[in-house]
């Protein structure tokens, strides 16, 4: 008697089995998005990168600053299945307090037809104004993962949506839950009460409404990512005595810069140093800032002392070996001239990448080649908060690479650029003027570079009080004036 029972539960159950077979015949794989493009975008709204497409999944990278911000895509969806699929687009809730998604066809049937491709809009919309304590250095990312279609299952790191695209022939995905309910019904009608009549009828419903359940499980999955960052919206201010390190800092954090010129000065209380000048002296990050091992001293915006501070040797005694990164200069600016900055500016500084060059004993003019290295013959490479400048971000070499320009003696004068204040004025080895700063007294006084001189171990370089370059014993105190980058 148990083994007829079970045998007829196992029958039952076979005869149910098309749900599972019956969804494997469904052709999503026929289903693809074929383009997608930007169809309108706000004047406030930016397209970090373009939209991608991987499988049926898209990809969006944006940024927004003013509520009302939008950006509207136009997908081409191609279904090559024998199928008609339809959007419930009421189930398209993103859990966003700031940002809107919709999604819908174009012709607001919201039917993708078998054997055709059809036209729908995706829209981005910032709707809410974001809280000033959520924003983290102006900015707020709103990162979603959500599906069009099916969930499947995978993102439960990610907020997930489920918006279900059914087969609009069968339309009611509730039916397979109706025929699970049958299929205990009816399990439990003919095994366990033995009343066969019944369990036979309900059998028979069952029966009926299979076709309708084992379709209704065809569904598209459209998976998109999205990554918006909204950006607070801050006024450039003057790189000027007018306005404050906290607002100029901000601007400059915010890439609200549109007003600030190479070459524009702002004084800076340095306590026990007196007031000096600052100036900008570069804006532009060319593609070369971007190749491995280049220094990034004279990428980006850059700022500078447009006059000298103090005087301090290089190191104490007459000796370039280990370069800008083993010199005593190089803590002292990093330490006491970094420290007598104010607070406000001296949080803002970022560490910037350093290359400098070596020196070395010997050096072979005709194949401009070092001997008895004073380390591997590989340029140096620090971090640094405050740095001084090198032979090549103030002198651009006219000389065709001869023995008058500065390129050969520092053996990293490849590694970095001239900076956009020296270029503008057409700073070079003939044309030096420009390179001139002056003392407290306001006189022309000499000023260290980090560049150490490639044919000796003795020494570094100096730009002269008339705007020329020289080589110096690093014990000799001459002026600091150094630069940095705020970020």
């Amino acid at each position: 008697m148990k083994i007829r029972k079970l045998l007829l539960v196992f029958i039952i159950s076979i005869m149910f089995m098309p749900f599972v077979v019956n969804a494997e015949t469904c052709e999503n794989d026929k289903i693809s998005i074929e383009s997608i493009e930007t169809k309108s975008i706000s004047d406030n709204a930016v397209e970090k990168n373009d939209p991608t497409i991987n499988g049926m999944g898209v990809k969006l990278d944006l940024e927004m600053s003013e509520v009302g911000d939008k950006v509207e895509y136009e997908m081409t969806i191609k279904n090559d299945s024998n199928t008609d699929y339809k959007l419930d687009k009421n189930s398209l809730k993103i859990e966003s307090d700031y940002i809107d998604y919709t999604f819908e066809t174009k012709d607001k049937t919201n039917i993708v037809k078998a054997k055709s491709s059809s036209e729908a809009v995706l829209t981005v919309q910032y709707k809410n104004e974001v809280p000033e304590e959520l924003l983290e250095n102006g900015s707020y990312n709103d990162n979603k993962t959500f599906n069009i279609g099916m969930n499947d299952g995978k993102n439960s790191i990610t907020e997930t949506v489920n918006n279900i695209i059914t087969n609009p022939k069968t339309g009611q995905s509730l039916l397979f839950i109706m025929c699970l309910v049958l299929m205990v019904i009816v399990i439990s009608l003919v095994v366990l009460k033995k009343n066969k009549k019944i369990g036979t009828l309900v059998l028979l419903l069952g029966l009926l409404s299979l076709p309708f359940s084992v379709y209704a499980l065809c569904s598209i999955n459209l998976k998109v990512e999205s990554n918006i960052a909204v950006k607070k919206i801050v006024e450039c201010h003057e790189f000027s005595n007018e306005s404050s390190w906290e607002d100029i800092i901000e601007s400059i954090q915010n890439n609200a810069t549109e007003c600030m010129n190479v070459g524009d000065t702002k004084e800076v209380d340095m306590g026990t140093f007196g007031t000096h000048t600052l100036r900008i002296a570069n804006t532009s990050t060319p593609a070369e800032c971007s190749t491995e091992g280049f220094s990034q001293t004279a990428c980006g915006l850059v700022l500078e002392f447009a006059d000298i501070i103090t005087t301090h040797n290089m190191n104490s005694t007459m000796t370039n070996v280990g370069g800008w990164p083993a010199s005593d200069m190089r803590t002292y600016i990093n330490t006491d001239i970094y420290n007598a900055l104010p607070s406000e500016l001296k949080n803002a500084i970022i560490s910037t990448k350093v290359i400098s060059g070596y020196g070395c004993l010997n050096y072979d003019r005709d194949n401009k080649i070092c001997n008895n290295l004073d380390n591997s013959g590989n340029n140096f490479e620090s971090t640094d908060k405050l740095y001084l400048l090198s032979m090549h971000e103030v002198w651009e070499d006219v000389d065709g690479n001869t023995s008058n320009g500065p390129d050969y003696y520092d053996t990293a004068y490849s590694n970095t650029r001239q900076l956009d204040y020296y270029n503008n004025l057409g700073v070079t080895t003939s044309n030096y003027s420009g390179a001139i700063k002056k003392d407290s007294s306001n006189s022309a006084s000499e000023w260290w570079l980090r560049s150490a001189i490639s044919t000796s171990t003795y020494g570094f370089y100096i730009v002269r009080s008339d705007g020329r370059y020289n080589a110096i014993s690093a014990n000799y105190p001459y002026g600091v004036s150094p630069a940095f980058r705020i970020g």
